[in-house]
């Protein structure tokens, strides 16, 4: 499958700091629950997750191909470029190649069950960061982007219980 076409909104909301977001993919059919195979997503919707709330960055669809003669790369390379900037990937299930090529570039796959529906897995994510308590993938992700003070040290500073 190649990518058939992205739409990414350019202009940060207001108020947020340059660099100081996080940004959550999430393989979906319709854009609003994870009802896909990473691998064999038909799209990635790219939240970016602020203290106001989840907002909507871009999405990526990605062409059907015959899977006669497609090869694991044709079907990953495009998916994994586009993951480009985002901590993790929420998904049904990623197959050993592809969560070892997503742990190469910085990327958590993350296994959630079918259905499940994007803003609720934002909203509970937010709420963990809201009480302080971040996912053991978000904390290990911290580590890995801890040479950069635009990143996820912004992120941390910024007043996530409402004040």
């Amino acid at each position: 499958m190649a990518l058939q076409r992205r739409l990414r909104l350019v202009a940060p909301p207001d108020g947020a700091p340059d660099g100081a977001d996080l940004r959550l993919a999430f393989a979906s059919s319709d854009l609003e629950r994870v009802d896909h195979h990473f691998g064999d997503t038909p799209a990635l919707v790219i939240h970016r997750l602020d203290p106001d709330g989840p907002r909507r960055v871009a999405v990526a669809q990605f062409t059907p191909m015959p899977r006669h003669g497609e090869t694991e790369t044709d079907r990953l390379s495009p998916r994994i470029r586009a993951l480009e900037g985002c901590a993790a990937v929420y998904c049904e299930a990623a197959g050993v190649s592809a969560v070892q090529q997503l742990l190469a570039v910085g990327v958590q796959p993350v296994k959630v069950p079918p259905g499940s529906p994007i803003r609720e897995l934002l909203l509970e994510l937010q709420a963990c960061l809201r009480a302080g308590r971040p996912p053991a993938w978000m904390r290990r992700a911290a580590l890995r982007r801890k040479e950069s003070p635009q990143g996820f040290e912004a992120l941390a500073d910024l007043p996530w219980d409402g004040e």
